[in-house]
């Protein structure tokens, strides 16, 4: 099979193939002046030649009961066909060696879609400076994309097969902070951090949060920041415990490693003082992100919508926005650091579910408690009442997967914070977690209430007024409802 070009953004109008939504809205960008990292585009027929070349017929779109021999004849990519890849990918590097580090993504069909997100779902690498290792990643990014875990997503919405991804090969921005945007309703939400955006779709530290009516910050402010991800100064991560420099942050400090990554190229860094208790944004930087948001969304008529951004000094750069799928559920966060998600209330027992071995022991009703909403949790969430994860952004990936399941949810600093196995009551609207004996839960454990004020409220009155009532809703998700109404209505 002959290679397909790989195309960057100046020449993508010749391949009149679906390049998935992520890939197609920051074309659309690029072509109107907006500044995205430099990106090319792996089609998804070079996947389908690797999977031909191993013998398979049918590749354009995989049921979930083939992904394994999907995932393991990515893996035996031939010799010819990988040469071509490592090729093409060496023509990119030497021709731009102004960039020094390079993100491999994913652009799934269905992936930042109107109804779903895949957020957090997909593989991503980031700071890959090598050829090999670029090739590599690419190949694992397909893999991925026939893993349980995406195998499990699908389950959750509803879908039985999926098409190989696009692959995005991008310029890597050093940011020196950065951050999420969402539009939902009339209100904007910023979560914002030093150095990469990963702290903050990842939701496992804590972020400078702001909200804003009408160019005006309304609601919380700054926060101390302990912690934030950076690139390494060189090829090789330093040991942790010891102090690096951080290039991208302001002047350049000397901070201590917490943990390494070197299979990514990113550090967990703890921020010194300064860092920690100012602000990373200011009131002009948030305006500038705010109006890169609006403009973006009118040129790709958006109504709602998640952003993801970076300052890379001075420089503001979109990194990718799709269509919000729910509207955000307000919540303040309370002082012992548990911040509501997903409004509406849950009884049950708790469970701590970190790998698939684990779901075994998940019984109907109980409290899903997580790191990050993805692989195995996401099994058996729609058996839960509700749901707690790693998060300190209503903004993190794992948020966002809540609020499109409709699960009452709340996020806490430190997963291992919670007493696994007892019993609890949680709030998603008023932040709360509160233990219980197992006899004042006996008869409430497997309950779980919407908070209907945030999600398909008019939806639930008309169904309040044609049907049985609220209480005939109360079990089912803000997706459930939805699909409720288009069938009765």
């Amino acid at each position: 099979y002959k290679m397909i070009k790989i195309f960057s953004f100046d020449d993508v109008i010749e391949y009149n193939k679906n390049i998935g939504n992520k890939a197609n809205n920051l074309y659309i960008l690029h072509k109107n002046k907006i500044r995205v990292p430099k990106t090319w585009i792996i089609p998804s027929e070079i996947c389908m030649n690797i999977m031909r070349d191993q013998g398979l017929q049918k590749v354009e779109q995989i049921a979930i009961g083939d992904f394994s021999l999907a995932k393991r004849t990515i893996n035996q990519i031939g010799d010819a066909l990988y040469k071509e890849l490592f090729n093409e990918i060496s023509k990119i590097v030497y021709l731009n060696p102004h960039i020094k580090a390079f993100a491999i993504r994913s652009s799934g069909i269905g992936e930042d879609g109107n109804e779903e997100s895949f957020a957090g779902q997909y593989k991503s690498y980031l700071n890959e400076f090598s050829i090999a290792g670029i090739t590599n990643k690419v190949i694992r990014c397909w893999e991925h994309g026939f893993s349980k875990e995406i195998a499990q997503y699908l389950k959750l919405i509803k879908k039985d097969s999926i098409a190989p991804c696009n692959i995005l090969l991008q310029e890597m921005i050093p940011s020196t902070k950065g951050g999420v945007l969402i539009k939902s309703g009339e209100k904007f939400y910023l979560s914002a951090n030093w150095g990469m955006v990963k702290s903050v779709v990842d939701g496992n530290v804590n972020v400078d949060k702001f909200e804003i009516v009408n160019n005006k910050i309304v609601g919380v402010g700054a926060q101390r920041k302990n912690f934030a991800y950076i690139f390494p100064g060189k090829r090789s991560n330093p040991q942790i415990s010891k102090e690096c420099m951080a290039r991208e942050l302001p002047k350049g400090p000397m901070l201590k490693v917490e943990e390494t990554n070197n299979s990514q190229n990113y550090l967990l860094v703890s921020l010194n003082e300064d860092l920690s208790t100012r602000a990373c944004v200011n009131e002009e930087e948030i305006k500038k992100v705010i109006f890169l948001g609006m403009k973006c969304a009118d040129i790709l008529g958006l109504n709602e919508y998640d952003m993801e951004w970076c300052f890379s000094k001075d420089e503001l750069v979109l990194l990718q926005i799709r269509p919000l799928t729910c509207k955000i559920s307000e919540s303040k966060e309370n002082l012992d650091g548990i911040m509501g998600l997903v409004g509406g209330t849950a009884y049950g027992k708790l469970f701590f579910l970190e790998k698939e071995k684990d779901t075994k022991n998940f019984e109907d009703g109980g409290i899903l408690c997580t790191k990050k909403l993805k692989g195995a949790s996401l099994n058996v969430i729609h058996r839960a009442s509700g749901c707690i994860v790693e998060s300190g952004s209503f903004l993190s990936h794992s948020a966002l997967i809540a609020r499109e399941v409709g699960i009452p949810t709340i996020g806490i600093d430190n997963i291992n914070r919670i007493s696994f196995g007892r019993y609890a009551y949680i709030d998603g609207r008023n932040s709360l977690l509160t233990y219980l004996d197992e006899g004042d839960c006996s008869e409430k454990k497997e309950e779980r209430y919407i908070d209907f004020e945030d999600s398909n409220y008019e939806i639930v009155q008309e169904c309040d007024r044609k049907l049985f009532g609220k209480e005939f809703y109360k079990l089912l998700s803000a997706r459930d409802i939805s699909e409720v109404y288009k069938c009765l209505f």
